[in-house]
């Protein structure tokens, strides 16, 4: 089986969840001293692609390191749609 990294580049101006300001990235601190530069960034935890344990709706659920894997990972068809530049058509997917 050939598996797919879906993972986005994670920045401040990527989509995020209903276009709320307070789920996107933010890089908060640089700090630049002689030969060593460090930054933080701070985000939600549904940033880019990721899955919700079932502790996010169910009272008492399982944690995400808690989830087998094997249950989420499945065949499925893979689009690339890098190039498109307004709207994805029925030619798009075909």
């Amino acid at each position: 089986m050939k598996i797919y990294d879906i993972s986005m580049e994670i920045h401040e101006n990527m989509t995020v969840y209903k276009n709320k300001e307070e789920k996107r990235p933010k890089h908060t601190i640089t700090v630049d001293s002689g030969d060593v530069r460090e930054s933080c960034i701070s985000m939600d935890m549904h940033t880019g692609a990721h899955i919700d344990a079932p502790l996010h709706m169910i009272r008492g659920g399982d944690t995400v390191e808690n989830i087998d894997l094997n249950k989420v990972i499945t065949k499925c068809k893979v689009f690339d749609f890098t190039n498109i530049s307004d709207k994805i058509t029925s030619e798009d997917l075909a």
